[in-house]
């Protein structure tokens, strides 16, 4: 029987794309390394990751990452 674990931080998408909305209002371009930076736990890189791309899917921001495994940054569209 495996052991159930309860993920403590609910994190909504919703809020985390109101965040990065947030820093592009006052920022034109930056990294997703500094949203990282800022998460306190796993799950809120993965949600914060989702929201970006959601808000690409959205063409409200231009992802741009020069070679694999570089630093994803994050314009301003």
């Amino acid at each position: 029987k495996m052991e159930e674990t309860k993920i403590a931080d609910n994190i909504n998408i919703e809020d985390k794309i109101y965040s990065i909305q947030q820093l592009i209002a006052k920022r034109i371009k930056f990294s997703f390394g500094s949203i990282m930076k800022e998460a306190s736990s796993k799950t809120e890189v993965i949600v914060s990751f989702l929201a970006m791309l959601k808000m690409m899917r959205q063409r409200e921001v231009v992802l741009v990452q020069d070679n694999l495994f570089s630093e994803i940054i994050i314009h301003k569209k």
